[in-house]
């Protein structure tokens, strides 16, 4: 399948783009991840089969997409997300987001709800929350000093990937696109899934979300024996039966 691009703010970003009938399925990665890990493509293959359009693509930073992971933050991952769908997608869509993925998504909801750019119609969070700036609490001494004098820290991977940097920015930035909090209504249904084992974002996150989601008709798969990935077989296929269920709630008739 073919890469293509396209330029957003002095970088390229790389996406894939399957045409196919509504709504299309826009699926947004983690931090530190990109369009070909396992929920990317058991998205995508399972769109193809269902004659689905559907996108995916890498954050600035993040895969084949160029820039520097180090110079991105929420912000500026959330503007390029809002530029690529706003000009290469039209009509309905459902959102999917994976770990912070989640956080975006529901940035690009409420930004469509407000300003009518796209009606979403769906909304899958997997292992997600939002607001999770605040990273400060789980570094080490030494950490607190390199990221006060240098603007810039290192953390290490549990997924044998190496350490990935955390700057001044990510963390200001996280602030300042805070979604969660005051209640508000997405207009559509939401599912999260959530494995109780998470090590990186507790399951509580998504109970967050879902109370913040005011209004929406929300629910929750909590899976316990669920990793932060959810990438086991078991996983993809609950993901994909996940999204069946929202393409049929979201069909004309049937809109909840």
């Amino acid at each position: 399948m073919q890469v293509d691009s396209f330029e957003h703010g002095g970088v390229r970003l790389a996406f894939r783009f399957v045409p196919g009938k509504p709504p299309t399925v826009a699926y947004l990665t983690g931090f530190n991840s990109d369009m070909e890990g396992r929920k990317a493509r058991r998205i995508a293959a399972a769109c193809r089969a269902r004659g689905l359009a559907s996108l995916r693509f890498d954050h600035r930073g993040h895969g084949a997409s160029t820039g520097e992971l180090a110079a991105g933050s929420i912000g500026i991952w959330y503007r390029d997300a809002l530029a690529l769908l706003t000009a290469r997608l039209r009509g309905e869509l459902v959102l999917v987001g994976a770990s912070m993925g989640v956080w975006l998504m529901l940035l690009l909801a409420r930004t469509f709800g407000r300003d009518g750019t796209h009606r979403v119609c769906g909304l899958i969070g997997v292992g997600g929350g939002a607001d999770f700036s605040d990273w400060l609490a789980d570094l080490s001494p030494f950490q607190r000093t390199e990221l006060c004098r240098a603007g810039m820290t290192w953390r290490p991977s549990r997924y044998g990937d190496g350490p990935y940097p955390l700057t001044r920015r990510m963390i200001e930035d996280g602030r300042r696109f805070r979604v969660l909090g005051e209640r508000w209504n997405p207009g559509c249904p939401v599912h999260l899934l959530h494995g109780m084992r998470d090590p990186d974002v507790p399951w509580q996150a998504s109970v967050t979300v879902a109370e913040t989601l005011g209004g929406a008709p929300v629910r929750i798969t909590l899976v316990p024996d669920g990793d932060h990935r959810l990438s086991r077989a078991s996983d993809l296929d609950r993901l994909e039966g996940v999204l069946d269920g929202m393409i049929a709630r979201s069909a004309p008739g049937r809109r909840t």
